[in-house]
């Protein structure tokens, strides 16, 4: 393990210092002045209900959501100590503001300190303080986990969950230390309360075992270690973590006790993994009923049939991924286009429709379009110089580089396979990956021979003096953040509630605002607006005269969609929103990002 001089301990305080102060001044900024998709409801109903439904055992109102978002109520209801009315209070605009910073501020405190957990376990698994140092601050200070971690959605916390539960995997199965048998369960099952897509780690983490078991095997003989013994003790710390991370689950979401097949429906059961799951059992007891009776003898017969450079096969995973991603960042910076661009918001924000006529590696490139271009420079910088040297056999591929590029092809199959669009959020649980690799990528890089003698500090002020500028070109809106890759004409999808407040500001300053009808497109906007908002395509007989429409991008895509399906409804009877964005001028506008295409508009009735 690298030495840390005990005289720069004080320098290195400073370094995290600098890294806390960078991340409270931006995500304190802006925090209570937008509301995204859903927040009213955990605001004014989820946090409130799960928490009271508790105390009379009224366990069937533990099921939140769709997600099911259960660590949201667990860390955002800390709020209801001093928040006692959040149902009534989010429909009052002198308190809405002081309710979002309410119920946003545990989760913004929450991630950050929990961060420092992730940077054991990255220190832990790869006995390098800088390259676990490198990874915390790319991730806090990453202008889209930033946004997240703002934002009152299971996403905010999935990305923390789910990847302590990949890292704690790996760490034990690296150092074979009791605690992460105990730890390695718990996160799991915070992951699967969060989203049950956690269920990919069910087959995930198996593959990670077979993985280690390839890697080590040759090592374990040549050490004399009783590999039979190796084998047991992971199968048993893999069936540990499975099902403790289904007790974890039924702890915090008692419902399931009620109806079981909740809890079928949500774990062992979702989508695919009541298929996949009995065969990973299967194959388990098969492993671990040979190390007892056999000695694994018939599990290293299967084993001695693997080529003997079979580690060289997994050289393959980073020449994907960089093809992947320079295939992505050529299509839409030419006019050669492999690939449709224009459309590509259409299927990031609906569904995977478009591309059903696509060919898989097709679909894969479309998947890959949100992370590419969300990324900061230097992450992608640095992503691709570590892909290129391990593709090229410059450096040794080690177990837990593998593992984190596996996950994202992995992952990316999943959701082509659930014929599910990758949309920055439904991608969130890639962007910490990507952190670490580029870390190794940028450990790799200053260890060459000209480099090597700079000292890591200021490599460190650097990084995070780079990352500084990423938010500062995103702000106040970070998780609408582009890279500079994407040309300006494109974007990854709507302001998902940004914007809202500063067309109500607006709104407000006009004289007797209170009394101004407005119909708008834009769930973000109403909480902040004192008059009245309309947002129903189809009017109503008791309407008020409408005298400004609001309109933006993400209303845009949602108003097309609805009319496509209803085209006959949408001529004779929908708001003519078309028809303003295509012949009228508006009387205030405001671009995401300052991309035109990301817009929001103000227009006066006729």
């Amino acid at each position: 393990m690298e030495k840390i001089n005990l005289k720069k301990k004080s320098i290195l305080a400073f370094l995290f210092l600098i890294v806390y102060v960078i991340y409270f001044s931006f995500g304190f900024y802006h925090l209570t002045q937008f509301q995204t998709a859903d927040e009213h409801l955990w605001i004014g109903e989820r946090v409130y209900i799960y928490w009271h439904s508790l105390s009379p055992k009224d366990w069937p109102a533990t099921v939140l959501s769709d997600k099911p978002g259960i660590p949201v109520a667990l860390v955002s209801g800390i709020s209801l100590f001093w928040e006692k009315n959040p149902q009534k209070d989010i429909s009052n605009i002198l308190k809405v503001e002081s309710l979002y910073k309410s119920f946003r501020l545990p989760i913004l405190f929450f991630n950050a300190f929990f961060m420092l957990y992730i940077f054991w376990l990255i220190k832990k698994i790869t006995a390098n303080f800088w390259i676990a140092f490198w990874s915390f601050a790319l991730m806090l200070l990453s202008p889209i986990l930033l946004g997240i971690s703002q934002i009152i959605n299971p996403d905010s916390l999935f990305w923390l969950f789910s990847t302590a539960t990949l890292l704690n995997f790996i760490a034990y199965l690296q150092t074979e230390e009791k605690k992460f048998i105990l730890l390695s369960p718990i996160f799991l099952g915070l992951s699967l309360l969060t989203k049950f897509v956690s269920v990919i780690f069910f087959p995930f983490l198996f593959i990670a075992t077979l993985i280690f078991y390839f890697l080590n095997i040759p090592k374990w003989k040549i050490n004399s270690i009783p590999i039979h013994k190796k084998i047991l003790k992971i199968s048993i710390f893999y069936l540990t973590t499975i099902i403790g991370s289904l007790a974890v689950f039924s702890f915090f979401m008692p419902a399931v006790f009620i109806d079981k097949q909740l809890f079928f429906d949500y774990t062992i059961g979702y989508s695919s993994m009541k298929k996949i799951l009995p065969l990973i059992l299967i194959i388990q007891f098969f492993l671990i009923a040979d190390a007892i009776k056999l000695n694994s003898k018939l599990s290293l017969k299967i084993i001695n049939f693997i080529p003997k450079k079979f580690e060289e096969i997994f050289r393959f995973i980073p020449l994907l991924l960089t093809l992947t991603f320079v295939a992505v960042i050529i299509n839409w910076n030419t006019n050669l286009f492999f690939l449709n661009p224009e459309n590509i918001v259409q299927y990031a924000t609906r569904s995977s429709d478009f591309t059903k006529d696509s060919l898989f590696l097709e679909k894969l490139l479309y998947q890959f379009y949100s992370l590419t271009f969300s990324l900061t420079p230097l992450v992608i910088i640095f992503l691709l110089f570590i892909w290129i040297k391990q593709i090229f056999k410059k450096i040794n591929m080690t177990f837990t580089s593998i593992i984190l590029q596996l996950f994202i092809i992995v992952y990316y199959f999943a959701l082509i396979a659930e014929k599910l669009p990758s949309t920055v959020r439904y991608s969130i649980i890639l962007y910490p990956l990507v952190s670490i690799l580029a870390s190794f990528g940028l450990y790799e890089f200053f260890s060459h021979n000209k480099l090597k003698n700079i000292n890591k500090v200021y490599i460190s002020l650097a990084i995070i003096a780079i990352s500084f500028l990423s938010l500062w070109q995103a702000k106040p809106f970070y998780f609408s953040y582009i890279n500079s890759l994407l040309p300006q004409k494109y974007i990854l999808s709507g302001a998902w509630g940004y914007g809202g407040y500063e067309v109500a500001q607006y709104l407000n300053s006009l004289p007797d605002a209170k009394n101004i009808v407005v119909w708008a497109d834009y769930g973000g906007f109403s909480k902040f607006f004192k008059g009245t908002t309309y947002r129903e395509y189809l009017s109503k007989k008791n309407w008020k005269p409408v005298e400004y429409y609001v309109f933006s991008q993400q209303g845009k895509m949602m108003y097309d969609y609805w009319c496509n399906k209803r085209k006959n409804t949408c001529q004779r009877k929908y708001i003519p929103l078309n028809n303003f964005l295509e012949t009228k001028t508006p009387v205030w506008e405001m671009y995401i990002d300052g991309r035109p295409d990301n817009f929001i508009k103000i227009y006066k009735a006729e």
